[in-house]
């Protein structure tokens, strides 16, 4: 009785205090891997919840249900956990050097987190399966699949030129790319001609609200999807296309995107990375934080408007509709611009 008396005055003195405006808390976020089961520590509308795995859980995620239990901070990275009514767990955090949420004990179980690759805005890279520089002449000898049907001629627009408030991120021009390396010659994106009129229209929407869409990634030359399956573990190629298929970008009717700040400029925060090869990219992740889920739902409901479609393994890519009329495409950026 006396427990419970005081974990009922923890919880009042805990109720008044408000939560830190400091970001802090964001460090926390993520999930955490016990012994037999794990959980996911999320902030949703000003408060925290912890998501167990549970088979009675009113949330699914992945195959898997989860149970929320509401909780209130008490001191530092101190939680209570509320139960039932009048039974409450106290879960205590760990933080490394950096401030990172490292680990989690609830009464006497302990829960490690898990780090799906680099945080706080570092690029994911996986380790190659063969050298780019082995696979970038094979890529470029080969050829993409034959194609039956009649198909509709490549019409290609730079998208640059249609809409100067679009920004450009293309990471294959640069090194900080899940390869790690340079696999553009230029930093430009093309679409065919309505994926990319309805890009601008899906621009010009979220600058009624102050947002900016960013391009990561458009028209892809199939020899670069090679060098993506290629070059990717096995355990990883969900997160890449079959060249025997052909994927969507090859067709110019795939785009992957982000939002930027139209009065700072600066990129928002979807919790997770682009192109991060973990299951915090799926557009359903219920982990981190109401405004991060919130970005993801908007950029969801936006692209919708105007045709294109979600793909549930990552956040930022979007296909358009009719993508399939067609063909998969080999030209280079290069040829391309020779070609204008």
């Amino acid at each position: 009785m006396k427990r419970t008396v005081t974990l009922l005055l923890l919880l009042i003195v805990a109720t008044a205090l408000a939560i830190s405006a400091t970001g802090d808390w964001l460090l926390l976020l993520g999930r955490y891997e016990g012994a037999e089961s794990h959980f996911f520590f999320r902030e949703i509308d000003g408060s925290f919840e912890f998501l167990f795995e549970s088979t009675r859980g009113t949330i699914s995620f992945n195959g898997l249900n989860y149970m929320p239990v509401e909780c209130v901070k008490i001191h530092s990275d101190t939680y209570l956990l509320e139960a039932n009514p009048l039974n409450f767990v106290v879960a205590v955090f760990q933080r490394d050097e950096e401030r990172f949420g490292i680990r989690c004990k609830i009464d006497r179980e302990v829960f490690v987190r898990l780090f799906y690759g680099p945080e706080g805005g570092d690029v994911f890279k996986i380790t190659p399966v063969r050298p780019v520089k082995e696979l970038l002449p094979q890529a470029l000898e080969a050829r993409p699949p034959e194609e039956a049907g009649e198909l509709l001629p490549m019409d290609l627009v730079d998208i640059e030129m249609l809409d100067p408030k679009i920004k450009l991120d293309i990471r294959y021009a640069r090194e900080d790319n899940f390869m790690g390396s340079s696999l553009y010659t230029e930093e430009k994106a093309f679409l065919q001609r309505p994926a990319a009129y309805a890009l601008v229209k899906a621009s010009e929407i979220l600058n009624e609200r102050g947002l900016g869409l960013v391009v990561h990634d458009a028209y892809r030359p199939w020899y670069v999807t090679k060098m993506f399956w290629d070059a990717t573990p096995d355990e990883l190629k969900e997160f890449v296309a079959d060249p025997e298929k052909g994927s969507r970008h090859n067709r110019g009717c795939a785009v992957d995107v982000s939002l930027y700040s139209l009065e700072t400029g600066e990129f928002l925060d979807f919790g997770g990375g682009y192109d991060e090869f973990s299951e915090r990219s799926y557009i359903d992740f219920p982990g981190g934080s109401t405004l991060q889920r919130y970005y993801r739902e908007l950029l969801r409901e936006t692209m919708a408007t105007v045709g294109f479609q979600p793909l549930k393994e990552e956040w930022w890519h979007f296909d358009f509709e009719g993508w399939e009329r067609y063909p998969i495409g080999n030209i280079t950026f290069e040829e391309l611009e020779r070609s204008r």
